[in-house]
């Protein structure tokens, strides 16, 4: 009965051992594959008067702030510039938790993120010292965006 005990342990080792194998070279190839897709621009990054923050710039006449998302987000407070057009960009690579969906509760929007890739969101005109909240979708992980004039 313990040697039979003792072959089920061995052979139950073995294939946890090629099971976790696998899983990790599973998972070496997946991240390797992953990209992140940007859109392709005409016109080059470009820094904001007044705006120090190294996620926010123009583009293409927009304000871009740009948020990455994976077990959380960062930056976790952002300073942007006032009643200009913006884009709030949510970069993901692999996301697989609940940083994948964003919430932001004063403009009533709920966004679903995907896997990898970048996703845009239009904001309406902030106004002059505004700061608010977005979540994600359990309300476990946020991000703070200023708006400064």
């Amino acid at each position: 009965m313990i040697r039979l005990n003792v072959k089920l342990i061995a052979a139950a080792t073995l294939v946890i051992g090629i099971i976790g194998f696998a899983t990790l070279q599973n998972s070496q190839n997946t991240q390797s594959a992953a990209k992140i897709e940007t859109p392709s621009s005409s016109a080059p990054r470009s820094s904001i008067p007044g705006v120090l923050a190294e996620n926010v710039y123009l583009e293409d006449g927009m304000q871009i702030i740009e948020v990455r998302a994976k077990g959380g987000y960062k930056p976790l407070l952002t300073s942007a510039k006032s009643t200009l057009p913006t884009i709030l960009r949510m970069v993901t690579n692999d996301t697989f938790d609940c940083s994948s969906s964003v919430i932001i509760p004063v403009l009533q929007l709920r966004k679903r993120l995907p896997l990898s890739g970048s996703t845009d969101i239009r904001l309406p005109t902030i106004p002059e010292n505004t700061q608010f909240t977005v979540y994600c979708g359990m309300g476990m992980y946020s991000f703070n965006l200023q708006f400064v004039g």
